[in-house]
């Protein structure tokens, strides 16, 4: 008899210990195809908000064009400061030949060296500063022709950084252009704290963003974020 009762005892300890399993599996699976489809709904929002403020500058490069090898005339900074006044999220527009640049809208006629393999047409280049502003970050994107003419056009980076931090949730925001990521808050480095990368690439420019997916990585964070449906799976099995 005590056999009997001690066998069922342990047959209802397995039962309710499976049931607990199944349900803490579940429960898990859930919440991970809950993380992923918020993240990827902060990564579609973040690369369409993006989309639009680079293609501010690639409008404003298309507009700069005419003035292609054109000397560093008032007429021309003119239009060039008209650019960066009319259109959106744009701080420069620039002037190059070769490896110099020699008109830029906020400088005139003051030149610069750069190099000119690194700004290829359509390209995008994340810097951490300018001679301008050298600790405030900027996109800068670039359009070329065969005659070693080159259009640089400076997008502020408050207006990166700000779509990151809109979009900002338990998966921190960030943005990929080349070798280089800038984060939330404006950084721009090459060695990022990244646990568990999740990348969604434009599919117009040459830039991705990127979320970091390790805040729900672990038994810890699913504890943390599942606290309450797992009280709840514990007392329905008890019952």
């Amino acid at each position: 008899m005590n056999y009997s009762s001690s066998r069922h005892r342990l047959w209802i300890l397995l039962f309710l210990i499976a049931l607990l399993s199944l349900g803490t599996g579940l429960c898990y699976c859930q919440m991970q195809k809950k993380v992923d489809q918020d993240i990827h709904s902060r990564l579609q929002q973040a690369i369409a908000s993006l989309d639009v403020t680079v293609s501010h500058a690639e409008q404003a490069a298309d507009l700069a064009e005419p003035f292609y090898g054109k000397s560093c005339s008032e007429n021309v900074l003119t239009e060039l400061r008209t650019l960066v006044a009319t259109i959106p999220d744009v701080r420069t527009v620039n002037l190059g030949k070769d490896n110099e640049i020699y008109c830029t809208s906020v400088f005139g006629g003051r030149k610069f060296q750069f190099d000119r393999r690194q700004y290829t047409h359509g390209a995008l280049r994340l810097l951490s500063g300018s001679e301008i502003t050298p600790f405030h970050p900027l996109m800068v994107y670039s359009e070329q022709d065969e005659r070693g003419n080159t259009i640089l056009v400076g997008v502020d980076g408050y207006y990166l950084y700000n779509i990151l931090t809109v979009l900002d949730g338990d998966a921190h925001l960030y943005l990929k252009v080349g070798d280089r990521i800038m984060t939330r808050k404006g950084e721009v480095t090459a060695t990022p704290d990244i646990k568990v990368p999740v990348r969604l690439a434009s599919e117009l420019f040459t830039y991705s963003v990127i979320a970091d997916r390790g805040y729900a990585s672990g038994v810890g964070a699913f504890i943390r974020y599942e606290q309450h449906t797992l009280i709840a799976i514990i007392l329905a099995s008890l019952l």
